[in-house]
C-alpha cells in the first residue's frame, strides 16, 4: 500500500491471498481508469495475463526436484525433434525464461492445430528462432505454455499435459476449498 501512498503506482492494482480456503490478505488501491477519475474498489474487475506461466514453471520445478529434468540441459535431450533450425542448443532454462527466440510462430495457429498436441509439436519444431537463442529476451506470450507443455509431456513419467500435471501434483494436493 506504500506504493499507492507515495504515488509510485500510476494506476490501480489488487492482491488477494487465500490460505486453507480463507481469505487472509485483500489489498487494493489506486485508479481503475487511465484518466484517474475512478478509484479502485474491492470488487473492481481486472484482466489477468500470464497467470498460468508461474504454474507451468512450478510443474517444471517439481520435475527438476524429482530428478527428471535439469535446467541447464538442452531441450533436445528430452525432445530431440526440437533441434531444427538452430534450436539444438536451447536449454530448459532459456525456454522458461523467454530466451529461446520462439516468441511467435510463422504458421497460423488454427483451432484444429490448437486442439492437436502433435500438430502443435510440429509447428514448434519447424519454427526458426527470431534471434539466436540465449542472446536476447522476448516475451513468449502465446508460445510459452505450448513449449512447456511439449517438454513436460516428454519428461513426465505419466506423460501428462501441463494442466493435468498441475492438477494432480499441485492443485489436488495443496489447495483446499471450503
Amino acid at each position: 500500500m506504500k506504493n499507492f501512498d507515495k504515488g509510485i503506482e500510476e494506476y490501480g492494482a489488487a492482491f488477494t491471498v487465500y490460505h486453507k480456503g480463507k481469505q487472509v490478505v485483500n489489498l487494493w488501491g489506486g485508479w481503475a481508469d487511465k484518466r484517474a477519475c475512478v478509484r479502485w474498489q474491492k470488487d473492481t474487475m481486472a484482466v489477468s495475463f500470464s497467470a498460468t506461466k508461474g504454474c507451468a514453471a512450478l510443474c517444471v520445478a517439481i520435475l527438476v526436484d524429482q530428478g527428471y529434468l535439469c535446467y541447464d540441459d538442452q531441450v533436445t535431450k528430452y525432445w530431440p525433434e526440437f533441434e531444427k533450425h538452430g534450436k539444438d542448443d536451447v536449454t530448459v532454462k532459456q525456454l522458461l525464461s523467454h530466451q529461446a527466440g520462439l516468441a511467435q510462430v510463422d504458421q497460423p495457429l488454427t483451432l484444429e492445430i490448437m486442439k492437436d498436441r502433435d500438430a502443435i509439436s510440429s509447428v514448434l519444431e519447424d519454427q526458426s528462432p527470431l534471434w539466436l537463442p540465449g542472446t536476447a529476451h522476448g516475451y513468449h506470450i502465446l508460445t510459452h505454455g505450448m513449449l512447456i507443455d511439449q517438454l513436460l509431456r516428454r519428461v513426465d513419467p505419466k506423460k501428462r499435459t501441463v494442466g493435468q500435471f498441475f492438477k494432480d501434483e499441485v492443485a489436488e494436493k495443496f489447495v483446499t476449498v471450503g
